[in-house]
């Protein structure tokens, strides 16, 4: 009997360190194993010997790689880091900083354990297949995922209609009710009874003090005009307090302007 093995993705799983190449492989949906260098131009591309690749594929599999090195360089992507003492070049933060020389990283020998690769994507919100084959953490919304959680789904989506909505007197709790109850089997959750629905209500709902919504009114400027001081608001965090102040006409006549 011929032993098959593990298919390709089942062997990039076992990747736990992975090589400056190997993560911008991996990144462009490419094998690892496929990277190879041209010597006479000095820089790294997808060999197509094995298998194709498309030009989107070997784009990405480029910024990736020059991604990676400067994120490496900057010190936001940590990494076991080898350096080429045959690349040194100068650099300095501003003009009026020494300049400190730099070595090159070698991409082939400088290592990033994947976890630390994969919270580097996941804060530039990409997600790419061959290091997230579940999807994304946070994508609970899609009803493709392969563990859409349908009234986890429901209760998100009430809870954020919530922030927004016209509640017309009725208690949060009240709106979320209702709402998932026109809804609900739109996210999958089916043949529910009112019980449910308020149960599911409960989860979305932050109000858990009770008592009906209160509405925020803020008079225009203008109908403080008799007030002893006007409010005006800065860039919406900063108050500045201005006093009513009468210029006689003779002090009018001091004003530089």
């Amino acid at each position: 009997m011929e032993y098959v093995g593990i298919t390709d993705a089942e062997s990039f799983k076992l990747m736990d360190i992975l090589s400056i190449n190997d993560a911008a492989a991996l990144i462009s949906g490419a094998s690892p194993s496929d990277v190879d260098y041209d010597s006479q131009y000095n820089f790294f591309f997808l060999n197509e010997q094995n298998r194709s690749y498309t030009n989107s594929s070997k784009m990405s599999f480029n910024i990736a790689m020059t991604s990676l090195t400067r994120s490496i360089t900057a010190g936001r992507l940590k990494a076991n880091i080898v350096s080429t003492l045959n690349d040194q070049r100068v650099s300095k933060s501003n003009l009026q900083s020494d300049w400190i020389v730099l070595n090159g990283i070698d991409t082939t020998e400088t290592m990033i354990d994947r976890e630390n690769l994969k919270n580097w994507l996941e804060d530039r919100g990409v997600y790419p297949p061959l290091l997230f084959p579940n999807g994304k953490k946070d994508d609970y919304m899609n009803p493709d995922h392969l563990h859409y959680a349908p009234k986890l789904a429901v209760c998100v989506k009430a809870w954020e209609v919530a922030q927004t909505a016209d509640l017309q007197g009725e208690t949060y709790k009240q709106f979320m009710t209702d709402w998932i109850s026109k809804n609900a089997s739109s996210y999958g959750v089916e043949n529910q009874s009112v019980k449910v629905f308020e149960s599911l209500a409960s989860i979305s709902n932050w109000a858990t003090k009770g008592g009906r919504a209160k509405n925020k009114h803020t008079l225009p400027l203008e109908e403080h005009s008799d007030a002893s001081s006007k409010e005006i608001e800065i860039h919406k965090e900063l108050i500045a307090i201005l006093p009513n102040i009468n210029i006689s006409e003779h002090e009018k006549d001091d004003l530089p302007f």
